[in-house]
C-alpha cells in the first residue's frame, strides 16, 4: 500500500463503476468505432474514467485508452477508445446496443495497458487480448472463450474459473486497503518483480477502485503463474525506488481538455501516465515496469 493525505480540494470524484450503477452518467456508442462519447449528469461530482476500465455492452465492449475526469454537467464529451472484442457489431442478448451498461472489469495485463495507453493500436489491443485469453485458458487448463462471443475479453474475465481463481487473491488483499483509511494507492510484483504502481490524489477515490484494481492484478498473476518464480524479492525500498526513477523521466504532453491534463513520459526502465485536474492537482499516477 501507498500511504499519504488527500491532496485534491473543491471535488469530489466517484468511481466510472459507481456512477454508471448509479445512472450518473450515460456512455454512448457512435457511428465511430473508436469514438465513444459521456455525459456526467450530477450537479456535484465529478466522474474519473481511467484508462483500462472495460465498458460492457454497446455493439462491442470497449475499454477507453485514456483517463479522463468528467465535471458535472459536463454535456457530451468524445472518449477514445479501443474494442476489447473482435467482430462483433450488433446487440448481444439483452443489452442496449446504443449504450453500455456496466464497467466492472479492467485491463488485466500490462501488455493489454500499453497497447491502450502507449501503442494507441486497435490492433495492438486485439492481439493483446487473444494473448491474455490464451495464458488464461492455460493457467486454469480450459478455454476462456466465451460461445457467445469469443473474442470477448469482458467474457473471459467473467469466466467461472477465473473468477474462482481471484477470489483466491482477494480474499487475502482486499482488507488490506481496507483496514488501511490512509491508503492512497498500491503497487505490486508478479513472480518476484515490480510491476505496477497506481497512485491517487484522493484516498476515497483509491477505495472506490481498489477491488478493480486489485482483480486486474489477480488476473495478470493467474496469467503467469506458469512461469518460473523468479528468486528476487521486491520490498517497499525497491517499489520507491521505481517510482522515483519514472517521476524522472522527461514528460510529453498529451491531447488533453478542460477539465483535464495528461502526460506521459518513459525511462530506461518504467512508462509513468499522469493525470491532473483543470487546477493542476494530481488524480492519478500510473506507473508501468517495461517487459525485460
Amino acid at each position: 500500500m501507498i500511504h499519504g493525505e488527500r491532496s485534491i480540494e473543491g471535488k469530489r470524484l466517484i468511481s466510472l463503476t459507481e456512477a454508471l450503477a448509479g445512472k450518473i452518467v450515460t456512455i454512448d456508442e457512435t457511428s465511430d468505432v473508436n469514438r465513444l462519447t459521456a455525459q456526467n449528469h450530477s450537479n456535484e461530482v465529478y466522474v474519473f474514467i481511467q484508462s483500462g476500465d472495460i465498458l460492457k455492452g454497446g455493439r462491442q465492449d470497449c475499454t477507453l485508452a485514456q483517463d479522463v475526469i468528467l465535471p458535472p454537467r459536463s454535456g457530451k464529451i468524445d472518449l477514445d477508445s479501443f474494442c476489447v472484442e473482435h467482430g462483433r457489431w450488433q446487440k448481444r442478448g439483452n443489452e442496449n446496443e446504443a449504450q453500455f451498461s456496466s464497467s466492472k472489469k479492467r485491463l488485466s495485463s500490462k501488455q493489454l495497458k500499453l497497447a491502450a495507453k502507449n501503442a494507441k493500436s486497435q490492433q495492438a489491443v486485439w492481439n493483446a487480448v487473444a494473448a491474455e485469453q490464451d495464458r488464461l485458458g492455460r493457467s486454469v487448463g480450459k478455454s476462456v472463450q466465451n460461445s457467445e462471443s469469443a473474442t470477448s475479453l469482458q467474457l473471459s474475465l467473467e469466466d467461472k474459473a477465473v473468477e474462482k481463481k481471484n477470489r483466491e487473491y482477494q480474499k487475502d488483499l482486499l482488507p488490506v486497503a481496507r483496514q488501511a483509511k490512509d491508503s492512497l494507492g498500491f503497487a505490486f510484483a508478479i513472480n518476484g518483480a515490480f510491476n505496477s504502481a497506481d497512485i491517487y490524489g484522493d484516498p476515497d477515490l483509491f477505495q472506490q477502485l481498489w477491488p478493480g484494481l486489485l482483480e486486474s492484478a489477480a488476473c495478470e498473476a493467474l496469467a503467469l503463474s506458469d512461469r518460473q518464480t523468479a528468486q528476487a524479492s521486491v520490498d517497499a525500498r525497491a517499489v520507491k525506488s521505481h517510482i522515483l526513477e519514472a517521476l524522472k523521466g522527461n514528460k510529453t504532453k498529451e491531447v488533453s481538455s478542460r477539465s483535464t491534463q495528461r502526460t506521459s513520459g518513459e525511462t530506461k526502465t518504467n512508462h509513468a501516465f499522469e493525470t491532473r485536474d483543470a487546477k493542476n492537482q494530481m488524480i492519478h499516477l500510473n506507473i508501468i515496469q517495461k517487459d525485460r
